[in-house]
C-alpha cells in the first residue's frame, strides 16, 4: 500500500482505485560545530553533528551525520496551556544562523514487551536545503547538518535511549548557511534492527517530524521551512508523529462469490469521512502482496496508521491482479451509491489516543464485474498468502 518511507516520507496509495473510482463508478555549510561529535555544553547549548550523509531512511539512516549533544537546560516540550518559547543562542559566526529545535512527540502507551514498539531507539535531526529531498533514484539529497542521538559508543555501537529523555530538551545546530532557505527532519527509529538497512516500506515504531501529517499522508510531502535570520538563534517546536502499528482482519462477506479464483493483492486504506473520491485524505493503510480469500478464511494486513482518528476502514482484493488504478474483477468494502464509492457504516475504526498498536476487521461486500478480456491468473502460494 505504500511506495517506501525516504526523506519526506513518502507514501503513496497504491489502492488508488478505490478512490478514483469513487467519483465515477459505473458499478553546504557545516553542521554546528562541525565534522566530529559535539558534546552537550551548558545553558542550552550543545554541540552539533558533522554534515549528514545523502542516504537517510530511504535507504540506510548510517550516514545520517555525526553524533550531537542535547540542548542544555533549556526549554522543555511544554505543557498546556498555549505556545512555549523555544530558547537560543546566537550563531559563534555573526553572518550566519543557529536553530534550537524542540521536538513534541505524540503521548503514546509504549509496549515494554515488544523491542520494536518500546519506545526505546535512536533519534536522527538533519537540515537540509531543499524542502523536497527525495531524489529519482530513491536516495535524498545530503543533509546540510545532522545528529544521531545517543552519541555512538567507543566501540562503533549505536546505543538506544527513551523518546522521553532524547526528546527532553532542543537539538541545537550552530553556524547554519545563510542565507539559504533551510528545513529540518527528525525520525526516531523505535526497531533499532532496521539502523543501517534499506528500508522500502514504512514501518510501525518510525516517528517523523518536519512534516505536517494533520491532513493525512501525502506523496513526496514537503519539510516545513525554518524562519531563520542571519545572525540570529531560532527556536521552534516541530510535533513528532508517530507511525503506529496497523493491523487489519481481511474477510469475504457470506454470499459474496469472487469473479475469479478470490485470490490476489490484498490493500486496507483509512480515510477520514466515508465518501471516497479522488480527494480523499489517507491517515494509514497496508498491503499484503497475496491474499487468498477463495474460502471462507480471512487474511492479516500489516501497515500503519497516523494520528488519532477515529478513521473509516476499508479494503479491497485485486482478484485479476490488474493493479492500483482499476477495480475490474476487485472485491472491495464499498457500497456502490449515486455519488460514488462508500465506506459502509459499520467500518469506522477507533482507538485510543495513545495506543501504539491499532487493529480492526473488515469485511469484503461488493464485487466489481470483470475485465471485458483476460483471465485470472493471480494464484498465491503459501509464503505471502496470510491466510489465518
Amino acid at each position: 500500500m505504500m511506495r517506501r518511507l525516504s526523506g519526506t516520507l513518502a507514501i503513496c496509495c497504491v489502492s488508488a482505485a478505490l478512490l478514483h473510482c469513487g467519483e465515477d463508478s459505473d458499478d553546504g555549510g557545516k553542521a554546528g560545530s562541525g565534522g566530529k561529535d559535539g558534546g552537550g555544553a551548558s545553558g542550552g547549548a550543545a554541540g552539533s553533528g558533522g554534515a549528514a550523509g545523502g542516504g537517510g531512511i530511504g535507504g540506510s539512516v548510517a550516514g545520517a551525520g555525526g553524533a550531537g549533544g542535547a540542548g542544555g537546560d533549556a526549554g522543555g516540550a511544554g505543557g498546556t496551556g498555549g505556545a512555549v518559547t523555544v530558547p537560543c543562542d546566537p550563531p559563534t559566526t555573526a553572518t550566519k544562523a543557529a536553530a534550537c529545535i524542540q521536538l513534541a512527540p505524540e503521548a503514546m502507551k509504549f509496549l515494554p514487551s515488544n523491542p520494536k514498539l518500546d519506545g526505546k531507539g535512536v533519534l536522527v535531526v538533519q537540515i537540509f536545503d531543499t524542502a523536497q529531498i527525495e531524489l529519482a533514484d530513491g536516495g535524498e539529497t545530503k543533509a546540510v547538518a545532522g545528529v544521531v542521538l545517543p552519541a555512538t559508543s567507543p566501540d562503533g555501537g549505536q546505543p538506544e535511549d527513551t523518546l522521553a529523555n532524547l526528546t527532553s530538551k532542543p537539538i541545537r545546530f550552530d553556524d547554519l548557511p545563510m542565507p539559504a532557505k533551510l528545513y529540518a527532519r527528525a525520525l526516531f527509529i523505535d526497531d533499532t534492527s532496521l539502523l543501517g538497512t534499506p528500508m522500502d516500506f514504512p514501518f510501525p515504531g518510525v516517528w517523523v517530524a518536519g512534516i505536517d501529517l494533520s491532513g493525512g499522508i501525502v506523496d513526496q510531502a514537503p519539510l516545513v521551512a525554518l524562519p531563520l535570520s542571519v545572525g540570529q538563534g531560532t527556536g521552534v517546536t516541530r510535533k513528532l508523529w508517530a507511525l503506529r502499528q496497523l493491523t487489519v482482519d481481511v474477510s469475504r462477506a457470506t454470499g459474496l462469490a469472487p469473479k475469479g479464483n478470490g485470490q490476489g493483492p490484498v490493500t486496507v486504506l483509512l480515510t477520514d469521512k466515508p465518501q471516497l473520491t479522488s480527494t480523499s485524505a489517507m491517515f494509514g493503510g497496508g498491503k499484503l502482496p497475496c491474499g487468498d480469500l477463495s474460502g471462507s478464511g480471512k487474511v492479516s494486513v500489516s501497515g500503519i496508521v497516523v494520528g488519532t482518528g477515529p478513521y473509516w476502514l476499508t479494503a479491497s482484493l485485486d482478484d485479476y491482479g490488474l493493479g492500483d488504478k482499476d477495480l475490474a474483477g476487485a472485491l472491495a468494502a464499498v457500497e456502490v451509491t449515486g455519488s460514488g464509492l462508500k465506506v459502509p457504516a459499520g467500518n469506522q475504526l477507533a482507538f485510543a489516543a495513545d495506543a501504539y498498536s491499532v487493529s480492526g476487521a473488515v469485511q469484503l461486500t461488493h464485487a466489481f464485474d470483470p475485465p471485458d478480456a483476460g483471465s485470472d491468473g493471480v494464484s498465491c502460494g503459501s509464503k505471502d498468502s496470510g491466510t489465518d
